[in-house]
């Protein structure tokens, strides 16, 4: 006599129910993984089924984003092969939305609130009920310090705009707002990047801030 019946914390929960000599059990299962079981009356007896999915396994080759900026909104180009609608985008563990971009390739709006500050961002597409039993893949990407946060401050707001403004007037010392130097932007006020600091730098954060550029 033997009960097949999944080990504690396996889900879904199944079990066979009693099982004499020659007997058997069909089991549905409606989604892929490994799931482990045991004997209730021969504890000994331990197994493990594989159930396998129909859908492909995401291969992410690249993400493009023509520039992610802390505290900014972003939409990012994820580029790989295997999406299909059912596809779960995660940033750093949040689900973000999506949809396809016309080339089989992910469009994804990434809200400045997951882009607090610079540095290295997980971004994970996963498959439900895959023919892989994982159904997913990462990829790193990069955020860098917004070239209007001309404060280092990781936010872009008027208070830029009057640091350019002081710098422009010589007043760079002192209190705040002041343009910083923390990274390789030079000059560091050159919120525009076109090589120079001028006032046009302060209507190019001021327009930033507004959410008034393409």
């Amino acid at each position: 006599l033997h009960k097949a019946t999944t080990d504690n914390g396996v889900s879904p929960v199944f079990t066979t129910g009693n099982l004499f000599s020659g007997g058997n059990k069909t089991l549905l299962f409606d989604t892929a993984g490994v799931f482990a079981y045991h004997c209730e009356f021969h504890p000994f007896m331990t197994a493990t089924i594989t159930v396998t999915g129909n859908n492909p396994d995401p291969d992410i080759t690249n993400v493009t984003d023509g520039g992610l900026f802390a505290a900014d909104d972003a939409r990012v180009t994820i580029i790989g092969t295997g999406f299909i609608s059912g596809s779960v985008v995660t940033w750093n563990g949040t689900p973000v939305n999506w949809a396809f971009d016309g080339h089989g390739n992910i469009s994804a709006q990434v809200p400045a609130a997951l882009l607090p500050v610079p540095g290295t961002e997980k971004v994970r597409v996963t498959n439900p009920n895959p023919v892989d039993p994982d159904g997913f893949d990462e990829y790193q990407a990069t955020v860098h310090r917004a070239p209007a946060d001309v404060e280092c401050d990781f936010d872009v707001d008027g208070l830029d705009a009057l640091a350019v403004m002081r710098k422009l007037a010589g007043f760079n010392v002192g209190l705040l707002p002041k343009v910083c130097d923390f990274e390789p932007i030079n000059p560091a006020g050159d919120a525009n990047l076109d090589g120079s600091e001028t006032i046009a730098d302060a209507l190019y954060i001021r327009l930033w801030a507004a959410d008034l550029l393409d």
